[in-house]
């Protein structure tokens, strides 16, 4: 049975084995560069290109990469991929409203860290979730309406629930927030690849987002995150959902009951 077999034939079971192995390799094997000195965001950012890069080789050889919208061609539904993202920039201004620009320090290295760090994210975790993971379930389901929601809900899911790995470094409140943000953008960034067909759109809305959250984190010596409260967590779910989770399920409404 070969791999192209293999995953069509089981994609959830291959969605879920993919992405527990992406994520151990990230949890791992940059404690062990750790051990040896090397800066731990350093080793992450370069493993998340490095898994990223792996996948679409792996798409590539399957002649899968047009299908998983990584070079699909400019089409009617691609001319509207601004109308697609403005919901995104909406959270963009969220972010920005937190941060005060006038006591930020800039310098060549910390915006050089910013944009490798920022993209490496955006370019892995859409590569992972959506061109794979939601690539698989859309090709196995979205013969029907239903299907096409069940396999970006599943998708979404998932997405979600990883972030629960950082009850390690967050208190419980903060970490249930950003799983239940993760599970609506998880839902807002398939709705957007499924509708233009283009996987490029939400890799560069993912980066745009994390890039304006962590601001701070780059340009702000000596900057910690205080704990967030349940009042002001639910306001931002509200508005996420309205500005992200609306305009993505509105897009899966509107796509094409197809993969290519």
């Amino acid at each position: 049975m070969n791999l192209k077999h293999t995953l069509k034939s089981h994609p959830v079971i291959s969605s879920v084995t993919g992405i527990t192995v992406s994520i151990l390799s990230l949890l791992f094997i940059p404690k062990l560069f750790g051990n040896m000195g090397i800066d731990q965001d350093i080793t992450k950012a370069i493993l998340r290109y490095f898994i990223a890069i792996t996948i679409i080789i792996t798409l590539f050889k399957l002649n899968w990469l047009r299908d998983a919208w990584f070079t699909k061609p400019t089409d009617r539904q691609f001319r509207y991929w601004l109308l697609a993202i403005i919901p995104t920039a909406l959270v963009c201004l969220l972010n920005l409203a937190s941060v005060e620009f006038s006591v930020l320090e800039f310098s060549t290295t910390s915006i050089a860290g910013w944009v490798f760090g920022n993209f490496s994210t955006g370019l892995f975790e859409e590569t992972l979730l959506r061109s794979f993971c939601f690539f698989l379930l859309f090709n196995a389901w979205a013969d029907t309406r239903s299907g096409l929601f069940k396999a970006a809900l599943v998708q979404a899911g998932i997405f979600g629930i990883l972030h629960f790995l950082n009850l390690t470094e967050a208190p419980l409140v903060d970490t249930v927030a950003q799983v239940i943000y993760a599970t609506i953008f998880g839902i807002c960034f398939a709705g957007i690849a499924a509708y233009t067909r283009n996987i490029w759109i939400p890799i560069i809305a993912h980066t745009l987002i994390n890039a304006s959250g962590s601001i701070n984190s780059f340009f702000l010596p000596g900057y910690e995150q205080s704990a967030g409260d349940i009042g002001g967590y639910a306001v931002a779910v509200i508005i996420i959902f309205i500005a992200c989770g609306l305009p993505g399920i509105y897009c899966l409404k509107k796509a094409d009951l197809k993969t290519a």
